[in-house]
């Protein structure tokens, strides 16, 4: 009697877990910034990342979206799009910092990069997307 239990209580749960696999998260790409950083290559999404990350750690008006990062993953995930290249990410992350810097009138990454968010939002760009304003 135990095991016919199980079997019908293990059939039921299998029934009902059939229609609750993982499911690809919405990605609104109506926003330029999103749109932007979607079109990019795995190095470059990657390095926007990690720029969006540093502004948000250094600067108190903006946070870094790890929701919105890890929902973006999962699409371009299904849509097929490989994980970074470590050499290819390395080299563009220098790339990337140094138009960054450039872009913003700056030094270094030891400087005040609030202003440097602002930039990114008003252009909404690619690094824009992984930020929210507090």
């Amino acid at each position: 009697m135990g095991l016919r239990l199980w079997n019908t209580g293990a059939a039921g749960i299998l029934a009902i877990l059939a229609g609750c696999g993982p499911t690809t998260p919405q990605v609104d790409t109506s926003d330029p910034a999103v749109a932007a950083l979607m079109a990019e290559t795995p190095e470059k999404y990657a390095a926007s990342a990690d720029i969006a990350r540093r502004i948000a750690a250094q600067c108190s008006r903006y946070a870094y979206d790890a929701g919105r990062k890890q929902a973006l993953d999962a699409v371009r995930q299904s849509q097929g799009m490989i994980a970074p290249n470590r050499g290819g990410f390395d080299l563009e992350l220098d790339v990337s910092e140094r138009v960054f810097l450039a872009r913003n009138n700056l030094s270094s990454f030891n400087e005040d990069l609030c202003l440097a968010g602002d930039a990114e939002e008003s252009r909404a760009s690619s690094i824009a997307a992984l930020l929210v304003p507090v």
